[in-house]
């Protein structure tokens, strides 16, 4: 929860402030994104915060590493918080999107979800496996850092596309310098 307030005033400049039992006010005061906020509220806080992440500008994307850990802890909270306000969050209307990513190697770790949080998965899950040879890998990484800005061409004068045509060899070739270093 620390962890999610703290990125959460750091890309909004916002500190979200819940309230505790003493004040009661919980209003969002302004903080520099370069502070250092030391924040956990309790966890009967916890949906009020996740919450907050659909009103922000931009849709959310929650990456927990380690998934199985967060599927280790007695009831779950922060999964049923956050799988519950992404399942309910509707795109539109002031409020953006919210996406949960987990990531785990324990293959079956969905398994041991509590029944209340498993009903808020969507069940999409997407198995990978690391590349098996470096030249696999190699191939993989020359491609994705190769990928065309094909749409951006359209927007730009004649100079502006010299100019990319020229920042498309510098790339390139960096490219090509980098990935022949690490083979």
């Amino acid at each position: 929860m620390r962890e999610v307030a703290y990125q959460l005033t750091h890309q909004t400049g916002v500190a979200f402030n819940i309230p505790d039992d003493e004040d009661g006010d919980g209003k969002a005061a302004e903080a520099s994104p370069d502070e250092q906020v030391d924040f956990t509220p309790p966890a009967a806080y916890l949906p009020a915060l996740i919450s907050q992440l659909t009103s922000l500008k931009r849709p959310v994307v929650v990456i927990l590493d380690a998934f199985d850990l967060f599927v280790s802890h007695p009831r779950q909270a922060l999964l049923y918080c956050l799988l519950d306000t992404a399942q309910s969050c509707r795109a539109g209307d002031g409020r953006n999107g919210l996406l949960v990513v987990g990531a785990s190697c324990v293959v079956n770790c969905v398994n041991y979800l509590e029944k209340r949080v498993k009903s808020r998965f969507s069940h999409r899950i997407l198995k990978v496996a690391n590349p098996s040879t470096i030249e696999e890998y190699t191939s993989i990484a020359r491609r994705l850092l190769s990928t065309p800005l094909n749409e951006v061409e359209g927007s730009i004068d004649k100079r502006g596309k010299a100019a990319l045509a020229e920042w498309r060899e510098l790339w390139k070739a960096a490219v090509e310098v980098r990935l022949r270093s690490n083979v």
